[in-house]
């Protein structure tokens, strides 16, 4: 089956999972795209919003160009829905059996946790800074097609895990024919300043759905290195568009 091929790269990145409450608990990021995350963006581009679905239309391989340390960011949110604040109520309640101190801690912006200034809510969560990631979406070739046309056109705007991380270019790459191992191991890699050239990345399969995260190292993979303009005419001849 053909492969959508994705380059995950930019100033800052971020794949949270699933977390119980809201605000004022740590939002870790997983330590590259998850398949959630890829369906998210496959969704945005032609307008569909069945991601529960849609995160099993297709597999997923990664390879690591580069990566650094997840950092962590403190930020400021407006308050949550009403609808979201149901949830959170009942996500509290099972989790401490009692509704008393989520009660004592609710102000009157509806944020959940301790008190905020009024109109905001607080959360520290984690990105990813100026990490590189190739993605290999493998699917049906009528699937493929679609999601292809709709990443010149898309319906939504897609981003990195959070709507402030917009992708950096070249974002799609294009379809490549051969199996998704073949392809991210061919596919040249450009180094960085001061790397070494011959550098051996690492490839993952990544698995799971909105609930849970799973990446497994099925091989190391050394491309050969190339600038950026040489890396793009070797998309012109190798992947179709």
């Amino acid at each position: 089956m053909p492969s959508l091929l994705l380059r995950m790269a930019g100033p800052v990145q971020s794949y949270a999972g699933y977390r119980l409450l809201p605000n004022n608990y740590p939002v870790a990021t997983a330590p590259m795209p998850r398949k959630s995350a890829v369906a998210g963006l496959l969704g945005a581009f032609v307008g569909r919003r069945d991601l529960h679905e849609l995160v099993t239309e297709f597999d997923l391989h990664v390879r690591v160009d580069r990566t650094n340390a997840a950092a962590e960011d403190l930020q400021v949110l407006v308050p949550l829905p009403d609808a979201v604040h149901a949830a959170v109520d009942r996500a509290e309640k099972f989790r401490t059996g009692t509704a008393r101190a989520h009660a004592h801690h609710r102000d009157r912006t509806g944020a959940v946790g301790p008190k905020n200034t009024p109109g905001t809510a607080l959360v520290n969560r984690d990105f990813l800074p100026h990490a590189e990631f190739i993605c290999a979406i493998t699917a049906q070739a009528e699937l493929v097609e679609r999601w292809l046309a709709g990443a010149t056109d898309p319906v939504y705007m897609p981003y990195l895990g959070r709507r402030a991380n917009a992708p950096a270019f070249p974002f799609v790459l294009g379809v490549g024919h051969g199996t998704p191992v073949q392809v991210l191991s061919e596919l040249p890699h450009v180094p960085r300043r001061g790397e070494k050239e011959d550098v051996s990345l690492r490839l993952y399969e990544v698995t799971g759905d909105h609930a849970r995260h799973e990446h497994r190292l099925i091989s190391h993979v050394s491309p050969t290195p190339a600038s950026r303009e040489e890396q793009l005419s070797w998309l012109s001849r190798h992947l179709s568009r």
